[in-house]
């Protein structure tokens, strides 16, 4: 039985659904299985079963389990059934994410991001210029590029005036901070983005609009190849 103070968590059904997912995550209850019956699993936490079924269903919405009333509800194949708040419990649970599952999420970014971009460069350049500018003269600290990256795409996605934009950068927002900051840690990459910062600039100011989106397209590919280099180095414990 579990004690829920050791989460220090006052709300029961949150405190299942952790614990549910850390038995998922730890193999306890591995794909394909199935969870105990409510009543069991309710004992098992020592909740309620009004607070285990509302952790239930948090957990079928973002892709853990699929409740089929009357039949056992069976754990889902999270990699290949789960949703984007998937990466979100994984960076809370400190689980560890694969170079090939990081280099993918940037493979997806190179896909969306310079579509938002260059729809919100013309549709707001004096906007996007205004947001550039806070780009140009960052502190070279890890910290200050990772927090105006994360800006920067998500305000480039609220000014691209597609709400799904944003919606999907938010549904990672977690993760993508996490990286951004093992990313920025190397010299090279604060480098590489301060060129980008002002490339970018400049061909927004200049109103060279394809320009901009060759530029940014470019960064994003160029990132790709960065991380995978840095995290070679990072296990070899080259990074400063």
């Amino acid at each position: 039985m579990y004690n829920k103070s050791q989460f220090q968590l006052n709300k029961p059904s949150i405190f299942a659904e952790k614990v549910i997912v850390e038995n998922i995550l730890n193999g306890k209850f591995p794909a394909g299985s199935e969870l105990p019956n409510q009543r069991k699993l309710a004992i098992i936490l020592n909740v309620a079963r009004p607070s285990l079924r509302e952790a239930l269903m948090r957990l079928e919405r973002d892709g853990w389990i699929s409740i089929n009333h009357g039949k056992p509800t069976r754990v889902l194949d999270i990699w290949k059934e789960g949703g984007l708040n998937i990466l979100r419990a994984l960076i809370e649970q400190g689980q560890n994410i694969s170079t090939n599952q990081i280099t993918e999420l940037l493979e997806v970014r190179l896909v969306i991001a310079p579509v938002y971009a260059i729809s919100a460069i013309n549709k707001h350049p004096h906007n996007v210029l205004e947001l550039l500018k806070k780009g140009l003269n960052l502190d070279d600290l890890a910290g200050k590029y990772a927090k105006y990256d994360w800006e920067m795409h998500y305000q480039l996605t609220l000014l691209s005036d597609n709400f799904v934009y944003p919606l999907l950068l938010n549904s990672f927002a977690q993760f993508y901070s996490e990286m951004a900051k093992l990313y920025y840690s190397n010299t090279k990459s604060r480098l590489a983005s301060k060129q980008f910062h002002l490339e970018l600039f400049n061909a927004v100011k200049n109103e060279q609009f394809n320009l901009a989106e060759t530029i940014f397209s470019n960064a994003m590919s160029n990132s790709i190849y960065a991380w995978r280099n840095m995290n070679i180095e990072t296990n070899k414990g080259e990074i400063s």
